[in-house]
C-alpha cells in the first residue's frame, strides 16, 4: 500500500460571481443537476449516479473579482461515456463556442459566465477531436431527456507561472488517481489568492475514513509545505505554488 492508496478525486471547486447564473449554465449548457446547495457551495453530479463531481462557490462582487489575463484554470475537460447525450444537449440548443467530432460522436467547448472553458466529450483521445461548423446540422434528441446521466473530470489543463516549480510541487503528489496537467504562461493573477478572484479555487480528494492524516501531514512537511489539519482530523490542505488549495477529506457523499 502506498501514500495515496484508496485516495480518488471528488471534484475541482470554482469559485464564481452568482449562484443562479452558473446552476442555470451548467444545467442547460452541460447537463449536470444540482445534488445539493450547502451555504454558499453548489454541488453537481449526473442525473442517475447522482455522485458528486464537480462544485462551485459562490464569492459576489463585493469581495471578488475577476481574473485579469490568464486564469489559473486554462481548460477543465468532461467526459461522458454516452455520446447520444451530448448530441442530445446540442438538439436542446447549448450555446458552444466550438464544436467537434471525434470517434465516438459530438464534443463541444463552452465558455462558462466566468469565461471558464469546458469541454465536454466522449473520447479516450481528445487529441484525435476535429473541429467542424455547426452550420445546417441536425443533432438528435432522446426521449425523456434531463441531463447527463454521469461523467467525470478527465483532464484539467492549469496555467502556471513557473513550469518546473509547479512540476516539483505535483510530483510530491505523484501516485494519486488524478493529477492536473501544467501549461506555463504569465500573468498578473496567477499568483493570486484564492479568495481574491473568480478562479480555480481548490482541488479536493476524498480519503477513507480509516486513513492516517497524520502520517500524511508528515510526508508533506518533510517536503518542505505547509500543512493545515482540522483539529477532527478529518480535512487535511495543502497549497501549490500558485496558491490553488488541494483538499483531502474524509467525505460523506450527498
Amino acid at each position: 500500500m502506498t501514500l495515496f492508496s484508496g485516495i480518488t478525486l471528488v471534484s475541482p471547486v470554482l469559485r464564481v460571481n452568482n449562484r443562479e447564473h452558473n446552476i442555470e449554465f451548467y444545467r442547460k449548457n452541460l447537463g449536470f443537476k444540482v445534488l445539493k446547495e450547502e451555504n454558499s457551495q453548489v454541488f453537481l453530479g449526473g442525473h442517475q449516479e447522482k455522485v458528486v463531481r464537480f462544485s462551485f462557490e459562490e464569492s459576489p462582487s463585493m469581495r471578488v473579482r475577476a481574473v485579469e489575463g490568464p486564469k489559473k484554470m486554462q481548460e477543465l475537460l468532461i467526459k461522458t461515456s454516452n455520446p447520444q447525450e451530448i448530441e442530445a444537449l446540442l438538439a436542446s440548443g447549448v450555446q458552444f463556442s466550438r464544436l467537434f467530432k471525434g470517434e465516438r460522436g459530438y464534443a463541444y467547448e463552452v465558455i462558462s459566465p466566468e469565461n471558464d472553458r469546458i469541454l465536454l466529450h466522449a473520447e479516450d483521445d481528445t487529441e484525435r477531436l476535429q473541429e467542424i461548423s455547426g452550420a445546417d446540422l441536425t443533432f438528435a434528441s432522446l426521449p425523456d431527456f434531463q441531463g447527463l446521466s454521469d461523467f467525470q473530470i478527465s483532464n484539467l489543463v492549469l496555467n502556471v507561472p513557473d513550469l518546473k516549480e509547479a512540476q516539483t510541487f505535483y510530483h510530491k503528489l505523484a501516485g494519486l488517481d488524478f493529477l492536473p496537467d501544467l501549461q506555463e504562461a504569465q500573468g498578473p493573477d496567477l499568483r493570486a489568492a484564492e479568495n481574491t478572484t473568480w478562479d480555480l479555487e481548490f482541488i479536493e480528494y476524498r480519503v477513507p475514513d480509516n486513513y492516517d492524516f497524520l502520517m500524511l501531514k508528515a510526508y508533506f512537511e518533510a517536503e518542505g509545505l505547509s500543512v493545515y489539519l482540522d483539529k477532527g482530523q478529518r480535512v487535511l490542505v495543502v497549497s501549490d505554488p500558485s496558491l490553488i488549495e488541494i483538499w483531502f477529506s474524509k467525505w460523506k457523499e450527498y
